[in-house]
């Protein structure tokens, strides 16, 4: 089990990392490329290891708010850790 804790403690990091940084916001941001990013990021993350977060926001996420990038941190966390324990249908979608 001390995989599984591993895994989403590198997976919430990641995600929550993602929140607390930014500029201002542009005009019409893309949700969907942004959090087509954020499992990008997530990915990547798992597969380096909890040790190393990104704690950039992809430049897909620009101008997308802290409430909606939350909400996708949310989708993606809960997707994540049902793959993760063999739910295949959660897999998390733009």
């Amino acid at each position: 089990m001390r995989t599984g804790h591993a895994f989403t403690t590198a997976t919430v990091a990641a995600l929550l990392a993602l929140t607390g940084c930014g500029s201002g916001p542009d005009p019409k941001p893309d949700v969907a490329a942004c959090k087509t990013a954020m499992v990008k990021q997530v990915d990547e993350a798992m597969a380096a290891g909890e040790e190393t977060v990104d704690d950039e926001r992809p430049t897909a996420c620009r101008g997308v708010d802290d409430k909606t990038l939350q909400r996708l941190a949310g989708e993606i966390t809960a997707a994540k850790t049902a793959e993760f324990f063999g739910d295949e249908s959660a897999t998390p979608s733009p």
